[in-house]
């Protein structure tokens, strides 16, 4: 038995014969295997003080806990008390070249643990102000770098406010009416008075023709936990009366960088999504009767915000069944998407809301060749039937070219659709005689020629 042989040291071992002294061998040994360190669970946990750096071997350790990523299967931990009185910061702190996954654990007793913050690669520390006892967790991040040692460190900082805390630091002032209570520079615990329309059952009532503006994000909370895009952690809300007589558009007006959603519901407090998320446009329009709630969320530092409320006639050809009616050789031009709203939900590209109907009839002696011919970007469908509620799609969610063909005779009705946030559009209708009148086609259209061993007619 040779041993034991600290795991971190090579040994000049020599081996000499009981009965003959004169046969002996000698040489390097390195261990095989080690012994863990004494640290190697958290119940053996290495106290550490303020002001400590404690060199660390990692060889022997194994693994108590899956935490983070790497390949690294050894860890350990150290333990350390915290007063409430100062900061307390625990680090890995080198060599440069160790690399090591870390996490803090908090509790009375070392077999039931409970996270305090994620498991981290970089940065490898922790400060804690709040008094308790911590279980550090330190492991090598690769296997490869198990063999090597690494330092700890525990550094503690007074409070900038002795007593209270450090300078922002979250903190309660006892006020019911405020949020975001935070240390202040005088060391005083300060909230920012609730936001009036903070939740929906407190949004501001908005009219038509109403426009707010200069309003601010502050003394705002996050009303729920949403999956929209962007950082923004606070949210006010508005709310408006829609009779389904006209058109309403609410929009935030701002410079701002926003999230803005839109809720229906005779409950304030069991609303239902209509759209979510909405960061551009900041636009949403409403025809159907009911009472709406509009929700804006910074979408990431934004503090103040406007929001404008405009009511507007629907317009005339909004659904199918009150198209404009074209006749061949009719160009509309400078039309409004104003007083629009969506027929149906479609399965077209872009963000666009709101519709728009043309129609004209085919008798079957020419090419009726309809596109939408403004500048704007908007997506095209065209649908064919007797009974405007009850059509055929013929071709839909046409983005480029913005024009239809079509040669056979029947009811067409031309949809048109803002791609995103266009607001005007215009449309032609063109006819064209066939090429081949007495086939009702023209050069280069497939037809059947009646011969079944042709192919390609």
């Amino acid at each position: 038995i040779v041993g034991p042989i600290d795991g971190n040291t090579d040994a000049e071992v020599s081996i000499v014969g009981e009965n003959d002294q004169s046969c002996f061998t000698s040489g390097e040994f390195a261990p095989a295997t080690f012994c863990p360190p004494s640290n190697d669970e958290a119940c053996n946990a290495t106290p550490i003080f303020c002001g400590d750096t404690i060199v660390q071997n990692y060889q022997g350790a194994t693994l108590s806990e899956t935490c983070g990523g790497g390949s690294g299967v050894a860890d350990v931990w150290f333990i350390f008390t915290a007063d409430g009185t100062q900061t307390y910061t625990i680090a890995d702190v080198g060599p440069g070249f160790f690399d090591a996954v870390v996490g803090l654990y908090q509790g009375d007793d070392c077999g039931n643990l409970v996270s305090v913050a994620p498991c981290a690669d970089s940065p490898e520390s922790y400060s804690v102000t709040a008094a308790g006892t911590y279980y550090f967790y330190i492991r090598p991040w690769s296997i490869f770098t198990t063999n090597l040692t690494g330092n700890v460190s525990l550094t503690c900082t007074p409070f900038d406010c002795p007593g209270v805390g450090n300078i922002g630091d979250a903190c309660d002032d006892g006020d019911a009416g405020t949020v975001n209570d935070e240390i202040s520079a005088d060391c005083e615990c300060v909230g920012t008075p609730q936001v009036a329309n903070d939740e929906a059952c407190t949004a501001i009532s908005l009219a038509c023709g109403d426009s707010l503006s200069g309003l601010s994000f502050d003394g705002s909370t996050q009303s729920f936990d949403d999956a929209c895009f962007g950082s923004g952690t606070g949210d006010v809300w508005f709310s408006f009366v829609a009779d389904g007589l006209q058109v309403y558009e609410i929009s935030e007006t701002s410079s701002s960088n926003v999230v803005v959603d839109l809720w229906i519901g005779d409950e304030c407090g069991d609303l239902t999504n209509v759209l979510s998320c909405s960061d551009n446009p900041e636009t949403l329009t409403v025809g159907t009767a009911g009472t709406y709630y509009f929700r804006v969320r910074p979408f990431s530092t934004a503090t103040t915000l406007a929001v404008e409320l405009n009511c507007i006639d629907f317009a005339a050809n909004d659904e199918a069944c009150s198209a404009t009616a074209l006749a061949c050789g009719d160009t509309l031009s400078g039309l409004s998407f104003a007083g629009a709203t969506q027929s149906f939900d479609d399965e077209c590209t872009g963000s666009g809301t709101a519709d728009v109907w043309m129609s004209f009839v085919s008798d079957g002696t020419q090419t009726y060749e309809i596109a939408e011919i403004s500048s704007s970007n908007v997506v095209i469908d065209l649908w064919s039937g007797d009974d405007c509620g009850n059509l055929t799609a013929v071709t839909d969610c046409e983005n480029f070219p913005e024009t239809i063909e079509v040669i056979d005779a029947g009811t067409y009705y031309f949809r048109i659709r803002p791609f995103s946030t266009a607001t005007t559009y215009a449309v032609t209708l063109i006819c064209t005689d066939f090429d081949c009148p007495d086939l009702s086609n023209n050069i280069g259209n497939a037809c059947d020629d009646g011969d079944s061993n042709t192919v390609n007619d």
